[in-house]
């Protein structure tokens, strides 16, 4: 029997104001459905308390700024229960620490949006608090603005010989991570690997400052831990599969899709279904009541199987899709133009 799993999916989002965008992360998130969401840069105001939920994710913590800038959150899955016994949020939109059990697993989790202009300093500061608050297992997640070491993390169009010397915010969160213990969980996946989070369009180059740190002690419970691709924003996803103390509530109850019944040819079909099964069924050796009842479980069975057809579908059409991306998007890592 294999252990019980959950996900921890972190991303800079570029902003969440419009529609398509928030729209296009619960998409994602629905179809990958992690234990924990971590947003950063979401570019929510402070007068305007954000709303950012959806019927899987119905339990969201936020730090927002005075302006439409910055901004960080942390949303929880419904099946994964979440109680909180003490959190921090920033007023200025960089960070939220909150502290508590996820399915009965103590866990301390800090979501980080680290400044360009001396990052180190601003994460020294919050790590501080961070030790003061922390309980179980920690997980600090984030952009950090910064790479841990520039000649494998980073990619650009122009030559090594013209790049810019090394900057020492990569050399300050080495030490930083040295001096507390904190391994950068990606590299510890991904020891021989190049790969990028980030991709600059101004500077045409790949960067990876997007990571998730725990300390030496959680490392036995990380077990899987991947980059995804770039496609609605400039950032990719980067999730971490950790050994979770419980299982989660698991499935509820089905609920019929609307958008079966909405096409004509799917209400024909169904129609037609009906037709047949009262017709084959309608006998005086049956009850009239037990045909009835049984014709709700023939209808699920059918809305069932053509929705998992037109998921099919759905999903052979998006991994070519990402096929065709994922390619392309090698290609250009390798060779930036």
């Amino acid at each position: 029997m294999s252990k019980p799993q959950f996900q921890i999916y972190s991303l800079n989002v570029r902003g969440l104001n419009t529609p398509y965008k928030r729209h296009a992360l619960f998409r994602d998130l629905h179809k990958s459905q992690p234990a924990i969401v971590c947003l950063q840069e979401t570019n929510f105001c402070k007068r305007r308390p954000p709303f950012l939920k959806s019927r899987m994710y119905t339990d969201a913590y936020h730090s927002t700024a005075q302006t439409k800038s910055k901004g960080v959150s942390i949303l929880f899955h419904r099946d994964w229960t979440f109680v909180c016994s003490a959190q921090y949020v920033d007023p200025l939109g960089r960070l939220v620490i909150l502290v508590g059990t996820l399915n009965e697993l103590p866990i301390t989790i800090a979501n980080l949006y680290l400044p360009n202009d001396n990052p180190i300093s601003y994460l020294r500061k919050a790590y501080g608090r961070v030790r003061k608050m922390s309980s179980g297992t920690l997980f600090l997640c984030g952009d950090f603005n910064c790479t841990p070491d520039p000649e494998v993390d980073t990619q650009t169009s122009q030559p090594r010989s013209q790049a810019r010397s090394p900057p020492s915010s990569s050399k300050q969160l080495r030490e930083f991570m040295h001096s507390f213990e904190l391994y950068d969980t990606w590299r510890i996946c991904h020891p021989d690997t190049c790969d990028y989070t980030f991709f600059s369009h101004v500077h045409s180059s790949y960067s990876r400052i997007d990571l998730c740190l725990v300390h030496s002690s959680a490392l036995s419970r990380l077990l899987e831990a991947t980059i995804g691709i770039i496609t609605w924003f400039d950032h990719a996803p980067l999730t971490l599969t950790f050994e979770a103390a419980f299982p989660p509530r698991g499935m509820r109850n089905w609920r019929l899709n609307d958008s079966l019944i909405v096409n004509r040819d799917d209400v024909t079909n169904t129609i037609q279904l009906l037709q047949e099964y009262f017709t084959a069924n309608m006998t005086e050796d049956v009850a009239t009541s037990s045909v009835w009842l049984a014709h709700k479980a023939v209808l699920r069975g059918h809305f069932i199987q053509k929705g998992a057809q037109r998921k099919r579908r759905f999903n052979a059409q998006t991994t070519a899709l990402l096929r065709r991306i994922t390619v392309l998007e090698s290609q250009n890592k390798t060779s930036p133009a």
